[in-house]
């Protein structure tokens, strides 16, 4: 007979089993103190940056929407956000400003000393991971470190024409590609062929000196969210084709199959202290950016598979207002710090860490500046109730 069959069948001792429950409430104690500890940032702590990706058809120049993203980025800083984020776009007008995140992020350094500098998101197989590594590397080093990145694969068939074989084998490509940047910043090696048909050992310059975060752009891939679980990468997600109800599904499920990594979703934000001005002040700038966003799907193809060209005009613009409905009342966050403040509580409780909202949809300047200063109030808001 073993010692345990042994100590199962010896009678009860009242002090023994007194100290094994003792022990097994420690036991348990431990572990869930552990698994707070895990995601203590998770439950307890959601953090608001600023996103950018305007239209050229705005009515704002580009440098005018370049001093808009800095005047921004220094309320942002005042108010306490935590991020700013800039897309790569091309060859659109949707999203025109932006066809290098690192260039402008790069000014917004220089005006900046403690808002983190985000690309939402770099189209990595329409680059060489050599020359991602130094531009990034670089600017983590001016910024000093406050640089991440989300990588994504690209849709649009038009941003490809400067690399038409990469689309093809985009999807494939992305994961290979991020570890070759990785190991480029972790000072590795690698094997390039020259000019002659010769071959080089290249190291990129500069290595940042800390680790630059990195996240993976998903629209909805529940496959993209495995890859970010499986490479140690950050999540960044929309609403754009899916529901926030279903965002936050996923997100539960996730946290509880252990995935301990930032989850950033993008939200349209309109706000001000006087909700419904918020509310007058947003409606028709969304629906001229919304409708210029059908007309990019209609220029390079729409994700989902909808041909918008397809559509009637009359049911083109039932679209648009389910769409402008829909973000206002369902999947942004409009009105005020007090009329959001369940939703965003809501979201941080599922497990979504950052909320990162886009602001310049084509208002005015001045309203543009409240929503982040009114998203300062909801930070603020969500602070103290946690004492």
């Amino acid at each position: 007979m073993t010692t345990k069959e042994s100590d199962a069948l010896e009678p009860a001792d009242p002090m023994k089993l007194r100290d094994r429950s003792t022990l097994k409430d420690a036991l348990i104690k431990r572990a869930e103190g552990k698994q707070r500890d895990k995601h203590k940032n998770i439950e307890t702590q959601i953090k608001l940056s600023v996103f950018f990706f305007s239209a050229a058809a705005d009515g704002r120049t580009a440098r005018k929407t370049y001093d808009l993203v800095l005047r921004s980025a220094i309320v942002a800083e005042e108010e306490g956000l935590y991020a700013l984020w800039a897309p790569e776009r091309h060859f659109d007008p949707f999203g025109a400003p932006f066809p290098d995140p690192a260039l402008l992020l790069a000014a917004v350094a220089a005006k900046t000393s403690s808002l983190r500098l985000r690309a939402g998101s770099v189209v990595l197989p329409l680059h060489d991971p050599l020359e991602v590594a130094e531009r990034w590397g670089s600017l983590q080093e001016i910024s000093g470190g406050r640089v991440g990145v989300s990588f994504a694969t690209g849709w649009n068939k038009r941003d490809f024409v400067t690399r038409p074989l990469a689309y093809a084998h985009r999807r494939e490509q992305l994961m290979q590609d991020i570890e070759a940047v990785r190991a480029l910043w972790r000072k590795e090696l690698t094997t390039r062929v020259g000019p002659e048909g010769e071959t080089f050992q290249v190291q990129a310059y500069p290595a940042p000196t800390s680790e630059i975060p990195l996240w993976l752009t998903s629209s909805k891939s529940a496959a993209t969210w495995g890859a970010a679980h499986r490479h140690g990468a950050n999540l960044l997600t929309a609403v754009l084709e899916q529901g926030l109800d279903q965002v936050l599904e996923r997100t539960r499920t996730v946290r509880r199959n252990g995935y301990g990594g930032e989850i950033t979703l993008m939200m349209h934000a309109g706000l001000q202290e006087n909700p419904q001005l918020a509310l007058e002040a947003a409606r028709d700038p969304l629906g001229v950016y919304l409708r210029q966003h059908m007309a990019m799907y209609a220029a390079g193809g729409l994700p989902a598979g909808i041909d918008v060209n397809s559509v009637s005009a009359e049911d083109q613009e039932a679209l648009l207002m389910h769409g402008v409905n829909r973000y206002m009342n369902e999947s942004g966050l409009f009105g005020s710090a007090e009329t959001n403040y369940g939703r965003v509580l809501n979201m941080q409780t599922a497990g979504v860490t950052e909320l990162a909202c886009l602001v310049d949809f084509g208002g005015e300047e001045e309203a543009i500046i409240a929503t982040i200063r009114e998203l300062g109030r909801l930070q603020r808001q969500l602070a103290d109730a946690r004492g």
